[in-house]
C-alpha cells in the first residue's frame, strides 16, 4: 500500500507542474497583449492558441513502477531495503520512496529469527549425530563384552581341566612319597635293632 500512495503523490506533483507551466504561458500572452503587440501578431498568437487547443494531447499516460531490491550488510546484521521507482508519462522517473521504518524493523526481526532457527537446526543436527555415534559405540562395546565373556568361560574350563590333571598327579606323588617314607622308617628301625644287637654281642 505504501508504494501506491507514493506513486500517486508524485504523479499529482507532475500534474501540478504542468498546470504551473500553462499558467505561466497565459501570463506571458497577457503581457504581450498589454505591451502593444500588433493586430497581426495578436491574430497569429490567437490562431496558435486555437491550434494548440485544438491539437492538444494529454500528456497523462499509464504509470509504471519498478522494484529494486538491495541488501545492505553491516558488520553485525544484514538488512534488505526495497526501493520503489515510479515512472510518469514518457518514461520519466519520479522520486523514489523507501519503506517505512516499521517494515524494515519487521524484516530485520524475520532475518534474525531465520538466523536463530538456522543455528538451532545446526545444533540439533550435531546433537543427533553425537547421539548416533554414542549408540554405535555402546553397541560395539556390548559385542566385545559378550565375546570376552564367551572366551572367559572357555578359558576357565580349560584351566580347570589342566589344574585337575596337575592336582591328581600331585596327589599320586604324595601317596607314593608317603609309602616310601613308611618303608624307609621300617628299614631305619630294623637297622637300629641290628646295630644294637651287634653291640650287645
Amino acid at each position: 500500500l505504501i508504494p501506491s500512495r507514493t506513486t500517486v503523490t508524485m504523479s499529482d506533483r507532475g500534474g501540478n507542474r504542468r498546470d504551473y507551466r500553462d499558467n505561466d504561458r497565459d501570463r506571458d500572452d497577457s503581457r504581450r497583449d498589454q505591451s502593444g503587440v500588433g493586430a497581426s501578431s495578436q491574430y497569429t498568437t490567437n490562431n496558435r492558441e486555437e491550434y494548440d487547443s485544438s491539437h492538444y494531447q494529454s500528456a497523462i499516460g499509464p504509470r509504471s513502477s519498478s522494484v529494486s531490491t538491495k541488501k545492505v550488510m553491516p558488520a553485525s546484521s544484514s538488512v534488505t531495503v526495497e526501493r520503489f521507482y515510479s515512472y510518469g508519462a514518457g518514461g520519466i522517473p519520479l522520486k523514489s520512496g523507501t519503506k517505512s521504518a516499521a517494515v524494515v524493523a519487521i524484516r530485520e526481526n524475520r532475518e534474525r529469527e531465520k538466523r536463530e532457527l538456522g543455528q538451532l537446526n545446526d545444533r540439533f543436527a550435531s546433537y543427533i549425530e553425537r547421539v548416533r555415534y554414542l549408540e554405535a559405540q555402546n553397541k560395539k562395546l556390548q559385542l566385545e563384552l559378550e565375546h570376552l565373556r564367551g572366551k572367559w568361560g572357555e578359558q576357565t574350563s580349560k584351566v580347570k581341566d589342566m589344574f585337575g590333571v596337575e592336582i591328581r598327579e600331585a596327589r599320586r606323588i604324595i601317596d607314593e612319597t608317603a609309602k616310601d617314607r613308611a618303608t624307609a622308617e621300617v628299614r631305619a628301625k630294623r637297622a637300629e635293632e641290628d646295630t644294637k644287637n651287634y653291640k650287645d654281642k
